[in-house]
């Protein structure tokens, strides 16, 4: 293979409210991994919207490169996007002490398909007061790490979570998006109802692998 074009990304919260008035928050600690891998990292601490979102602290970082394990110099392409959240708040109806996220991707030097595994959870996340016993289920997944092996036990996964809270919107935890070169992973998604309106999304990460065209 003559290069590897490296992909990683994390970030921590992005929205956009629509009532009662319209705005958009910027991406939060965000980090992307340029097409020649390296690293990367972003921190944001103290995070405060309008007291109705916030958190305390927000890291994300990004690596790739070619792994030297293999002493002949053919060692497989790899890369790793993290995020971490802390001491999370939405209008105090979503909180959690931690959210975390990381994908993991290994491409072969002669190429061929990419193996691709994600680790995620939370750390005492609450929802209208009740704490949810929700974690992701890396392991069903992670069994499957490439493309090819996912159709014949596709329709066995487990779904994401979701959430309908009266007067606040829905919730949706965990959602996972595979396709045949990447895994993303958006750890709350947020539809925001009566009084305020608009969209939320916390906690993502994602990465692939995609050799020389």
């Amino acid at each position: 293979m003559e290069r590897f074009l490296f992909h990683a990304e994390a970030y921590a919260l992005t929205g956009r409210f629509t009532l009662p008035f319209e705005d958009v928050i910027p991406v939060q600690a965000m980090a992307t991994l340029p097409l020649t891998g390296g690293f990367g990292t972003a921190q944001v601490d103290d995070f405060d919207y309008r007291r109705l979102v916030s958190f305390r602290r927000a890291t994300a970082s990004v690596s790739g490169g070619q792994s030297k394990a293999d002493r002949d110099g053919r060692g497989p392409y790899v890369s790793r996007s993290t995020i971490e959240i802390a001491g999370l708040n939405v209008m105090g109806m979503v909180t959690a002490d931690k959210i975390f996220a990381t994908v993991s991707t290994s491409f072969p030097f002669a190429g061929g398909e990419a193996s691709i595994y994600v680790q995620a959870g939370f750390e005492n996340l609450r929802i209208a007061g009740d704490r949810i016993p929700a974690n992701f289920d890396a392991a069903s997944y992670n069994r499957f790490p490439k493309w090819s092996q996912l159709p014949a036990e596709g329709t066995k996964l487990p779904k994401p979570t979701e959430i309908s809270i009266p007067n606040f919107g829905k919730v949706y935890l965990a959602e996972l998006f595979i396709t045949p070169s990447s895994r993303r992973i958006s750890m709350i998604r947020i539809e925001l109802g009566c009084p305020e309106e608009g969209g939320l999304e916390i906690g993502g990460s994602g990465g692939n692998g995609v050799g020389w065209p």
